[in-house]
């Protein structure tokens, strides 16, 4: 559960991310931020960290930014539901 669960926390840094640049846009100079991932050691998810892309802020990539922010929440939720749901049949059988 864990691995949904950092999938959930890099998702929100991705919108965050997103919601900066918009928000820096108009600022003469403005670099994107993006989030790096890599996978962090055995069966704890996903480690992300937000590097300067060195390229200009466009808002279009923002917005498909924040659509697979709002899609990885989503996956990694059901993801979540699927294991809980698992383990009380597990509990179920076992009483």
């Amino acid at each position: 559960m864990e691995q949904s669960l950092s999938g959930i926390r890099t998702a929100r840094m991705r919108l965050d991310a997103a919601a900066a640049n918009l928000a820096r846009m108009h600022t003469p100079g403005a670099r994107a931020v993006r989030i790096h991932q890599a996978a962090g050691p055995e069966g704890s998810g996903v480690r992300a960290r937000l590097r300067d892309s060195g390229r200009p802020i466009e808002p279009a990539r923002e917005l498909i930014e924040v659509v697979l922010a709002e899609k990885a929440v989503k996956a990694n939720a059901r993801f979540l539901q699927v294991g809980r749901e698992a383990w009380k049949s597990v509990l179920d059988i076992l009483a």
